[in-house]
């Protein structure tokens, strides 16, 4: 399905969803030119780095041991005795270095080596890898990326990483070994229907909440109409949405769905699947205890699509007391379209 979204579109996609959608936009990177995803992230990644190089790459304080003919630092009187240091006119102390080496610039270093190991990147990018690096040159690192990954903590002080973080992030989900040892392969995770829907749930989310000021947007849980005892309470499914809209006068529930072949043939006729259907009104019936706006709550089941495939044409109408909205919205058109197909799906435009 998805090798036919734009790699343009895609972009957009992965700005919204990363919630840096104004910070992505104001980066120039002739996204025309890049053949594939890996070559648009690697030329994203190295610009991003350019920003925090500018701003001051992360440091931390390191506790590092040496043999000094000058007492600084903390004296380890073990290890003077024990090597017989004094002899020499000689301490081993231990002292404070600040430096690069922090779990933020190794998780990235690793990132680009790897990138950089991928046969199919383009010269220009790898080139762009190695002056990265060169800023790195003293910092460790290793293969272990999920370890590194949970180790990264960020703070108000390195905060401005999250962006680069992300796309590594992104780059480690999709890169796989090759048979060539030491070499890697990108998979196209626009294949992967787990995270494409992950991906197009955020971005429909965060999109909402930037493009727009006449709703609230949230994903919210759901209060399920249930009575009992605690611990019957607790084995009851909970339910969550994936976009609420809210203002004083309305509250709309959009259900996302990312699937390679959106629609099933049933005698003859392309449907959406039923279970999508009853999901959407479950939220809403539940709904229906609490005040208004939300007792009358509108669904929007939204699928993407591309031009190849089966698609819904925008249709409405009342399914068990709610309006409800089946919309198919087509992720290979201009991206200003979908930017207005979206915002006229909830009467914006």
């Amino acid at each position: 399905m998805s090798k036919n979204i734009p790699i343009k579109n895609i972009f957009y996609l992965l700005i919204y969803a990363w919630d840096r959608y104004q910070e992505g936009k104001s980066i120039n990177l002739e996204i025309e030119k890049s053949p594939d995803l890996p070559n648009l992230l690697s030329n994203l990644l190295f610009k991003l780095m350019c920003r925090v190089i500018k701003k001051g790459l992360d440091k931390d304080y390191f506790e590092e041991n040496e043999i000094s003919s000058f007492v600084k630092g903390k004296i380890l009187f073990n290890e003077v005795f024990k090597k017989n240091l004094i002899k020499q006119g000689k301490l081993s102390v231990q002292i404070d270095n600040l430096g690069h080496d922090t779990h933020v610039n190794r998780y990235i270093k690793a990132t680009l080596i790897k990138l950089k190991k991928n046969t199919k990147l383009e010269k220009n990018n790898k080139k762009n890898i190695s002056l990265i690096l060169r800023f790195l040159e003293n910092v460790k690192t290793n293969n272990n990326f999920t370890q590194m990954e949970k180790s990264v903590k960020l703070n108000k002080n390195n905060s401005y990483y999250v962006f680069p973080l992300q796309v590594c992030k992104m780059i480690n989900n999709i890169t796989i070994p090759s048979k060539n040892i030491g070499e890697f392969i990108f998979k196209d995770f626009r294949d992967d229907e787990l995270r494409m829907s992950e991906v197009f749930e955020k971005f429909v989310r965060n999109f909402y909440a930037t493009e727009q000021k006449k709703f609230r947007v949230k994903k919210e849980k759901i209060k399920i109409d249930a009575q009992g005892e605690q611990r019957f309470l607790d084995l009851m499914p909970s339910k969550e949405t994936d976009v609420t809209l809210r203002n004083k006068d309305k509250t709309i529930v959009i259900d996302t769905k990312y699937y390679k072949e959106p629609l099933k043939e049933h005698y003859g006729k392309f449907k959406p699947k039923s279970d999508n259907i009853n999901q959407v009104s479950d939220y809403l019936k539940n709904m229906e205890k609490l005040n208004y706006p939300d007792n009358k709550a509108e669904g929007i089941l939204l699928y993407p699509v591309v031009s190849t495939q089966k698609r819904i044409e925008p249709t409405s109408g009342i399914y068990q007391g709610h309006k409800l909205t089946l919309y198919s919205l087509n992720l290979n058109q201009d991206w200003k379209k979908i930017h207005n197909d979206l915002l006229n799906l909830v009467d914006l435009n």
